[in-house]
């Protein structure tokens, strides 16, 4: 225990030998000059300047939303043939829809005549039964 004692103490001694050895602060002036502001920030904020410099230009950039056209924004010249598109459209639909009824006729036809003939049948069958 006395040993670590003895090493602090002289760990100790070391540091405040090397502490005094450190050179002394410089005085208040050394020669170095002050800064001095030529505009006060406080005078004129970053905003300000940029608001003025807007105004002042002839060129003001407009916002890209309000002012792009149809054609700008897609590359074509927007509904120039929507009419043509619209009447292509509803005459497939009406031909589809032919189509569908055409084909859906004889099914539901031969549904109904086929549920009728059960009928038949079951009636048949009930009397044959005696039920």
């Amino acid at each position: 225990m006395e040993k670590y004692a003895v090493y602090c103490v002289l760990a100790l001694t070391v540091v405040a030998a090397l502490v005094t050895a450190l050179p002394a602060p410089p005085a208040e002036d050394s020669g170095v000059s002050e800064e001095v502001e030529i505009i006060k920030s406080e005078e004129l904020p970053l905003r300000k300047k940029s608001a003025d410099t807007l105004e002042d230009s002839e060129n003001i950039p407009q916002p890209i939303v309000d002012t792009i056209s149809e054609e700008d924004k897609y590359g074509n010249t927007g509904d120039s043939l929507g009419a043509l598109g619209r009447g292509i459209v509803g005459g497939s639909e009406a031909l589809s829809n032919f189509v569908n009824l055409a084909i859906e006729y004889p099914t539901n036809l031969f549904k109904s005549l086929a549920h009728r003939a059960t009928e038949a049948l079951n009636h048949l069958g009930s009397k044959l039964v005696g039920l």
